[in-house]
């Protein structure tokens, strides 16, 4: 199983191949996740996570489009993002992006509303982690309030699967 780690920062992972733009990290890899093609040829691998690393990147489209990319048809790309309203996502000044649960979305397969790229994924799974006190609120009304009240919620978490259509041969 090949296994990516996309902007590893200090925290590098055993099985992984631990990209990071950063030399001082000694990633195995030193890339700017804004430069494209990424380096890595398609469908290469079957796990990528990418933790507090999305927020980072310029073109978020672009980024999905590469994670599609490079990712197997069986495989899953695992992103965790601060949720916009938690403290942490704006004490960063350099997060560029903010992020709602449903913010993801936009690249699931059913979303008709949005046709920002034809590289599409299927949600394997959602959740919102909550911190402080949001940690004895109930899932479903925690959710709600998310949108309302900053620090319940600290990120997102998503689980994601390209789609990929095998052509037919006529």
């Amino acid at each position: 199983m090949k296994k990516l780690n996309l902007g590893c920062g200090y925290n590098k992972l055993n099985g992984y191949i631990n990209l990071d733009y950063e030399e001082k990290n000694n990633p195995d890899i030193v890339w700017n996740l804004n430069s494209y093609p990424y380096p890595f040829t398609d469908n290469e691998f079957d796990y990528i996570r990418a933790s507090n690393i999305i927020e980072h990147i310029t073109d978020v489209t672009k980024a999905m489009n590469e994670l599609w990319r490079i990712t197997k048809s069986t495989g899953e790309i695992y992103i965790s993002v601060p949720h916009y309203n938690h403290i942490d996502s704006y004490s960063d000044v350099t997060h560029i992006h903010f992020f709602s649960p449903d913010s993801f979305d936009m690249f699931a397969k059913d979303e008709e509303c949005y046709h920002i790229t034809d590289r599409k994924f299927v949600m394997l799974e959602k959740n919102i982690v909550s911190s402080g006190f949001g940690r004895f609120v109930p899932k479903r009304l925690l959710w709600c309030l998310s949108l309302m009240i900053g620090n319940l919620v600290s990120r997102i978490e998503v689980r994601l699967r390209p789609i990929k259509e095998k052509k037919v041969k006529l």
